[in-house]
């Protein structure tokens, strides 16, 4: 019984978060991202090591901003697509998009990897590939900062991002795909830039605030 009761209070804990972070509450997504980040770094590890991708800080950076970039994508539209009556968690919800993305990641990199689902490489081989704890810190708050900053742009910005960046589509795609010029390709795309910046610059100021 006790077991059933703390399963029941840390679903119920998950949706009042998921509430929070879908109502932009003050410090939501940060702690949304914190519980979840874990996860996220496993789910696509363990993607790439299925199929003996090897996988630098770098790129492994990148997933997690493009599994950010995806949950807040449209006004959180996949964390809001979550059915807690499906009989999974949220967490169980947040680890299959990482999964997706690094799945997406791996089909535009090129031919298909031979799977090794009986027989994966050891942690060993992800963990070396890690920063430093003080690295860790850092670009997990860029990560949280960049995140919730995508959140204020527009939905045809954030459209453009997920084109761009996500799906790394090149201008003349864009171009055509939206019915606009190159030039307004590379127009548009450094006016987000500067919106972004101007954003992560006040929300960075407003966590250093907090923090004080």
């Amino acid at each position: 019984m006790g077991s059933m009761n703390d399963g029941s209070s840390n679903q119920h804990s998950e949706l009042e978060l998921l509430g929070a972070v879908i109502q932009r509450e003050p410090g939501a997504w940060q702690t949304f991202f914190k519980r979840h980040e874990r996860l996220i770094l496993a789910c696509l590890r363990r993607v790439y090591n299925r199929y003996h991708v090897p996988m630098t800080r770098e790129q492994l950076e990148d997933l997690v901003g493009m599994v950010c970039l995806d949950l807040v994508r449209g006004d959180y539209k996949k964390l809001r697509k979550y059915d807690p009556d499906r009989g999974y968690r949220l967490s169980s919800w947040v680890g299959l998009i990482a999964t997706n993305i690094a799945h997406d990641a791996l089909r535009r990199r090129g031919p298909p990897h031979t799977s090794t689902d009986d027989e994966e490489s050891p942690l060993t081989e992800l963990t070396s590939a890690l920063p430093d704890p003080l690295e860790v810190l850092n670009h997990k708050e860029r990560v949280e900062i960049l995140a919730e900053a995508v959140t204020h742009l527009t939905p045809t910005d954030q459209e453009f991002i997920r084109l761009y960046y996500k799906e790394q589509r090149t201008p003349e795609e864009i171009a055509e795909t939206s019915g606009v010029s190159v030039n307004t390709v590379y127009s548009r795309k450094n006016k987000v830039r500067g919106k972004l910046v101007k954003l992560v610059r006040t929300l960075t100021r407003a966590d250093h605030l907090r923090q004080e």
